[in-house]
Order: structure tokens, then C-alpha cells, then sequence
């Protein structure tokens, strides 16, 4: 029988990384658990502290884009509304993009929420939308997340 030197050492190694391994996997689960946790409810002193509108995005493709007749890909699509919330109130329809806050470009969704978030309950904000292949002016006072 040939004897391989390195064959204990490998298993040695092995032995010694599953234990790192298995551990990098369950810190990865927690830090994702966490991350999911925060996603879903976020502390009620930093929900507090951000706007809201009542009503959901997402950023607007070159062929959503397309469809609408926008000659760029600029803004939030508004996926839905919730009825009797700051958004509602406005007259922000599903179908609106929302292109500016207070005359701010809205590049996308995430940058739409990092504009709101940024603002307070009670803020008075502009919104310029795209509605049918027309722009509009609407206001609305931010409500606070419940």
C-alpha cells in the first residue's frame, strides 16, 4: 500500500474548516434574518421620523417607459395606492410616475424613498407626475407609517 504524506493533513484541514464553515453560513443567516427583520418592521423611533405617502413603486424600465410614451426611463411607477392616505388624498393614481419631489429630479424608486424618508410627518411636498402622456402638479402633507 502507497502511503500519501499529505492524506492526514488534509483531513485534519478539513476537520479544523467545517466548523468555520458552518459557522460563516449561520452568521450569513443571521445577518440576512436581521436584515429581513429590519426590511419589515423598522424601529418605531426611525419609522416615526420618515414620511410616508401610502402607496408602493417601482422604477420604470425602457419598455415601461416605452409604453407610457416618456422619452426616458426617469421616476417611480406607482403600483398601488392606499385609499385615505397622503398619496390618495393628493390624487396620485396607480399608473403615475412620479417624476420631481419639491423640483427634484426622481432618478428611481430608490431614490424616491430615500427623498420621503428624508422628510418628516407633516411635510407639505410637490410632486410633478406623468399621467397619460401629460405632466401634472399635485401636493400632499406626509402622514406617518402605522
Amino acid at each position: 500500500m502507497t502511503q500519501r504524506p499529505f492524506a492526514g493533513v488534509m483531513i485534519m484541514f478539513w476537520l479544523c474548516l467545517c466548523p468555520v464553515v458552518v459557522l460563516a453560513q449561520n452568521t450569513a443567516q443571521e445577518a440576512l434574518d436581521a436584515l429581513d427583520s429590519a426590511l419589515e418592521s423598522p424601529p418605531a423611533d426611525e419609522a416615526a421620523k420618515g414620511g410616508w405617502l401610502g402607496l408602493t413603486i417601482q422604477g420604470v424600465d425602457e419598455s415601461t417607459a416605452g409604453e407610457l410614451g416618456m422619452s426616458n426611463n426617469e421616476g417611480a411607477l406607482v403600483n398601488s395606492v392606499l385609499s385615505e392616505n397622503p398619496a390618495d388624498k393628493a390624487g396620485v393614481k396607480v399608473g403615475d410616475v412620479i417624476l420631481e419631489i419639491n423640483g427634484e429630479a426622481v432618478a428611481d424608486a430608490s431614490d424616491m424613498l430615500r427623498k420621503i424618508a428624508s422628510r418628516r410627518p407633516g411635510d407639505k411636498i410637490h410632486l410633478t407626475l406623468f399621467r397619460k402622456g401629460e405632466k401634472l402638479k399635485v401636493s400632499a402633507v406626509l402622514g406617518r407609517r402605522e
